[in-house]
């Protein structure tokens, strides 16, 4: 799995249309057939609270993401993970849920 860096791939990403909503998550994702990995980036703003708060949800994030097994069919994506306010008051058990049920629904999409 890589990591998004690139302030021109989440540019692109805010103007796609492809969207999955969850409770404490929105997951934007573009399809990019020379990936050869799932790219995956982290957006936390300053409506979910402040710094403290901030950086404790993007190291939950990045936990979450290293344990996920990639299916084949999401190496062709780009996706952008952001997080609802609603995410201070969940446990790290519910914010995994949520973004696992998305992945498991963006799979679904790509095996279509």
């Amino acid at each position: 799995m890589l990591i998004i860096k690139q302030k021109k791939i989440y540019d692109q990403l805010r103007r796609s249309q492809n969207k999955l909503y969850g409770k404490y998550t929105l997951l934007i994702y573009l399809e990019n057939e020379e990936n050869k990995e799932l790219a995956v980036g982290i957006t936390v703003s300053k409506k979910v609270g402040n710094a403290v708060v901030r950086n404790l949800i993007k190291r939950r994030f990045r936990a979450i993401l290293r344990d996920f097994q990639e299916p084949a069919a999401l190496s062709r994506f780009l996706v952008n993970i952001i997080a609802k306010p609603d995410i201070v008051d969940a446990s790290f058990i519910q914010i995994k849920d949520d973004i696992y049920s998305q992945f498991q629904r963006l799979n679904l999409y790509a095996a279509n």
